[in-house]
């Protein structure tokens, strides 16, 4: 089982190297304000490691979060997804490949928890639904629609 897992994720169509997505929807903060967002989902090829760049902004060009993220494809480890989180800190966790949905759980070094479903629309569209808490308390959550650009 750990082996299918392991090629789906490596060969899942969100992951694949060198690919960018549009990303558009909305964030819901910590006071319940739902704020249009916009951003990009870049992948870069690293070896052995995959680096994703996720940025999103206000329809200001405010910049609302980014992430830098290394995802270990191959990996045996339980850990295979490390990133750096602006303003939230550093998150470690797993994403796991269940046929075309990918799961994806996080925590901070602050005991910040996040929960993330990618879900298959079309061959090049995908449904981002998130959200991150600190115990009981939810810090935001986000409805993304990723649009495969190349």
């Amino acid at each position: 089982m750990k082996t299918t897992i392991r090629s789906t994720l490596k060969n899942h169509l969100l992951l694949l190297a060198e690919s960018s997505w549009s990303m558009i929807g909305y964030f819901i903060d910590e006071q319940r304000h739902k704020i249009p967002v916009q951003g990009r989902w870049q992948v870069e090829d690293l070896g052995d490691s995959l680096s994703i760049e996720i940025r999103l902004y206000k329809e200001d060009k405010t910049l609302i979060l980014e992430r830098l993220c290394v995802v270990l494809p191959e990996s045996q480890l339980f850990n295979n997804w490390s990133e750096q989180r602006t303003p939230y800190g550093d998150f470690e966790g797993h994403i796991h490949a269940v046929e075309d949905t990918l799961l994806l759980q996080l925590e901070s070094t602050q005991k910040i928890r996040s929960v993330e479903a990618f879900l298959k629309v079309f061959e090049t569209e995908y449904e981002l639904r998130g959200t991150m808490l600190e115990g009981d308390r939810q810090l935001g959550s986000w409805v993304l629609e990723l649009l495969r650009l190349n």
